[in-house]
């Protein structure tokens, strides 16, 4: 009866020990940016606005009357140091409220982050997510708000003979904005966000190119948008991000 139960346990220690091995599976980070111990490769800001008169059949840009200044700020970060973008748009000029069929305004910050695993041959959408934190000051709540990733490799990756001097984009993916039934605000508050890749949409580019080119890192932008009246309230509108990590679940 000893011998039978010494059996026992031995064959049930070999058919448990396998399983618990198969789902202890860790998460691993492919990008990293903290402005503290781990550094972006490069960023930087961005900003679009226009209009559309009443009875009109185009949208008027009014990107040349803003202006934007990037920097990296010590405190103020959640958690440390982030990366800041104040928009300028004290030369910006609108027509009448009523002579207009909508109006809209956007600041944008870019973070590149540095690839740290060997390579992306592949991107299933559902086995990734992106997280950052970001807040937006001297600024109503901005409602249209919105976030791209995009993946990029050297230029001259997909052409040669069309060098540039900027990265090729492999593929670009979209959260929120004013056409997406997603929905991202930026608050005066830090806000921690998980988006899975499942639910963002490519804009350009293709989920096959992973398996054509050699991707180098990956882009986060972080685009506040809203009707312009939300924006420079008691100041000019700063976009502060923070904390921005590519995750393999």
């Amino acid at each position: 009866m000893n011998f039978l139960r010494v059996v026992i346990a031995v064959v049930v220690c070999f058919v448990l020990q396998p399983c618990s091995t198969i789902h202890a599976q860790k998460p691993v980070v492919i990008a990293d940016v903290n402005f503290d111990d781990q550094q972006p490769g490069y960023g930087f800001g961005l900003t679009y606005g226009g209009y559309k008169l009443v009875g009109g059949d185009e949208q008027i840009s009014v990107a040349e009357m803003l202006s934007f200044s990037t920097r990296t700020i010590s405190v103020g970060g959640n958690g440390g140091s982030a990366y800041e973008v104040t928009l300028d748009k004290s030369k910006l000029k609108l027509p009448e409220k009523n002579s207009v069929e909508f109006v809209y305004l956007a600041v944008g910050s870019g973070i590149n982050g540095k690839l740290k695993v060997d390579s992306l041959k592949e991107l299933k959408p559902e086995d990734y997510l992106v997280s950052f934190d970001a807040k937006v000051v001297n600024a109503n709540p901005l409602r249209q708000s919105r976030c791209e990733l995009s993946f990029v490799a050297k230029d001259g990756t997909m052409t040669e003979t069309e060098k540039d001097g900027k990265e090729d984009q492999i593929c670009k993916l979209n959260y929120g904005g004013y056409e997406s039934g997603k929905k991202l605000e930026l608050t005066n508050k830090y806000q921690s966000f998980q988006i899975e890749l499942s639910d963002m949409s490519v804009t350009e580019g293709s989920l096959e190119n992973f398996t054509k080119y050699d991707v180098t890192g990956v882009v986060l932008i972080v685009i506040a948008e809203d009707v312009p009246a939300y924006f420079g309230v008691d100041g000019d509108t700063r976009l502060v991000v923070d904390n921005f990590r590519l995750i393999k679940k």
